[in-house]
C-alpha cells in the first residue's frame, strides 16, 4: 500500500491514501529545515466519492488550526512510511486545498484533482511513551522522599531523586517530558521545586549538603531532622560573617564542571521566625571568586526552603578537567536590631539543566502533572484545577543520562517534612527531523 498520511483531529481521520476515496498522487516526501520554526509543504490528491464533505472537513480543520485556540482539538499530520512502520505526527498551524483548473471535466467523471498545502511543525513526534524513570525504591513510579541522607530501607529509602539510564530516551531531538507526580504523605502538597541534570553524566550524587557538616560545626541533634542533626548559631545585629562553610572536594568540582546550580536551604524552625539576609560566596583559599548580592529570606507561608541563589559551580573553567577544590560560603546579617537564632537543616544543589518552582494544591493522592509549557493538579477523583504559579520547564535530551531532583513542601506555614513522599512516573513523545 506504501506510505500512508492522515489528517487527524481529535477522534477523527482523513486518510489521503486509503485507496477508495482518497488517492495520494506523486508520494510524500517531508522536508527538512533545522532553522525554521515551522515548515510549508504540499501534497496532490485525487478525491473521489465525497468530494465536497472532505474539501470542507479539511478547511475547517485548517481554521481551527490557525486559530490556536487551546479548548478545540489540534490538527495533526501523521506520517507512516510503510505498512507495518509506527505512525509518527506533525502538529498543523495553517493550510488549504485548492482545486485543479480542470475541475469541470473531472467532476463530471466523479473525481477531482486537489492541492493540499499545509504549514506545520518542522520535527515529528511519535507516540507516547512510558518515561523509564526509577531509583532505589522502584519504578516505572519512583518514590522519592524530601531529603537525601539515605535514612530507611528500600522501598522507603529517603532520597529525593530519581533518573533515567542513558539511552533510554528515543528520538533525536529535545522533546519536553510529562510528569505525573502523585502525593503520598499525608498533607497537602503546595510548594514544589524540580531540578534537572542530563550534561553531567558523573555528578550523580553529592548535590545535597548537610548543614551540620560544614567545617568547624557542632552538630546539634535534631528529631526529625536530614541525618538527624543541624547547625546553629547566633548574629547581633550589624554583624555579617559566614555562618556555614562547605569544603568541596576536587573530584566533585570537576564533575559539576561548570553547571549551573539551583541552591535550596532548608532552615530549622526554633520557636521564632528569624530576619536575616544572606549572601553567597565562593572561595578559593582565601581569594573570592564568586559573589551574589544581599538577598532577603522570604517570608510566604512560612517557607521551610529558602529559594536564594542561582549559581555556576565553579565559576570558571567551564569544561575542563581535574579542577581544584573550593569552599561554598553562606552569609548572613540580621535585618533587625537584636540577636537572632539562624538554623539550617540541609541544602541542596540543584542542577539546572531544566528547572520546575510551580504552587500547587494537591491533596493526598493527588496529583500535580507538568507537560511542556502547561501544568495542572487534580484530586483524587482526578477533578482538575490550575497551578497558581509555574516557572521554567524540563526538555528530555535523547541518549543522555537524566537525574531529576525533588523538593516540596506542604500548605502548612513552616511544613516541609523530610518524609515528605511523592511518586514520579511519566512519559515523553519521541521527536525527529526526519523519520
Amino acid at each position: 500500500m506504501g506510505c500512508s498520511l492522515v489528517f487527524v483531529s481529535g477522534n477523527q481521520r482523513i486518510d489521503l491514501n486509503e485507496r477508495v476515496g482518497l488517492f495520494l498522487q506523486a508520494g510524500y516526501y517531508p522536508a527538512v529545515d533545522v532553522r525554521a520554526k515551522t515548515i510549508t509543504e504540499s501534497v496532490k490528491v485525487q478525491l473521489r466519492g465525497s468530494i465536497s464533505a472532505n474539501i470542507q472537513t479539511l478547511n475547517r480543520w485548517f481554521e481551527r488550526a490557525r486559530r490556536k485556540d487551546p479548548a478545540l482539538d489540534p490538527v495533526y499530520l501523521e506520517y507512516k512510511v510503510a505498512e507495518g512502520e509506527t505512525a509518527w505526527r506533525s502538529q498543523i498551524y495553517d493550510g488549504a486545498v485548492t482545486v485543479d483548473s480542470a475541475i469541470s471535466r473531472e467532476y463530471s467523471r466523479g473525481r477531482v484533482n486537489v492541492e493540499i498545502s499545509f504549514e506545520r511543525d518542522p520535527f515529528w513526534e511519535g507516540p507516547e511513551t512510558v518515561l523509564p524513570i526509577g531509583n532505589v525504591n522502584g519504578s516505572p513510579q519512583a518514590r522519592v522522599f524530601n531529603a537525601n541522607d539515605g535514612v530507611g530501607m528500600v522501598p522507603n529509602k529517603r532520597i529525593n531523586s530519581a533518573y533515567v539510564t542513558a539511552n533510554m530516551i528515543e528520538g533525536d531531538l529535545p522533546t519536553p517530558v510529562k510528569l505525573i507526580i502523585e502525593n503520598l504523605y499525608t498533607e497537602d502538597l503546595a510548594h514544589l521545586w524540580i531540578g534537572m541534570n542530563n550534561t553531567r553524566p558523573n555528578w550523580n550524587t553529592g548535590w545535597m549538603l548537610e548543614a551540620e557538616s560544614a567545617i568547624s560545626i557542632t552538630p546539634v541533634s535534631a528529631a526529625g531532622a536530614s541525618g538527624g542533626a543541624i547547625a546553629q548559631g547566633q548574629l547581633t545585629y550589624g554583624s555579617a560573617q559566614p555562618i556555614l562553610r562547605w569544603a568541596i572536594s576536587d573530584s566533585l568540582i570537576s564533575m559539576m564542571g561548570g553547571q549551573r546550580l539551583k541552591m535550596l536551604l532548608r532552615p530549622w524552625y526554633t520557636s521564632a521566625y528569624s530576619e536575616f539576609k544572606y549572601k553567597l560566596r565562593i572561595v578559593s583559599w582565601v581569594t573570592p571568586l564568586y559573589e551574589t548580592d544581599w538577598l532577603r529570606e522570604s517570608q510566604t507561608y512560612a517557607r521551610h526552603w529558602l529559594d536564594l541563589f542561582d549559581f555556576r559551580m565553579p565559576p570558571w573553567l567551564e569544561g575542563k578537567d581535574n579542577l581544584a577544590g573550593l569552599t561554598l560560603e553562606l552569609w548572613a546579617t540580621p535585618t533587625r536590631a537584636g540577636t537572632w537564632t539562624w538554623a539550617f537543616d540541609d541544602v541542596m544543589l540543584f542542577a539546572q539543566d531544566g528547572f520546575v518552582n510551580l504552587d500547587t494544591w494537591v491533596v493526598p493522592n493527588g496529583k500535580v502533572i507538568i507537560g511542556g509549557d502547561s501544568g495542572w493538579s487534580e484530586d483524587a477523583d482526578g477533578k482538575k484545577t490550575g497551578l497558581r504559579k509555574k516557572i521554567g520547564s524540563l526538555m528530555l535530551v535523547p541518549g543522555a543520562f537524566h537525574l531529576f531532583y525533588f523538593a516540596a513542601h506542604s500548605t502548612i506555614m513552616n511544613e516541609a517534612p523530610v518524609d515528605f513522599l511523592v511518586g514520579v512516573s511519566g512519559s515523553y513523545r519521541p521527536r525527529r527531523w526526519l523519520l
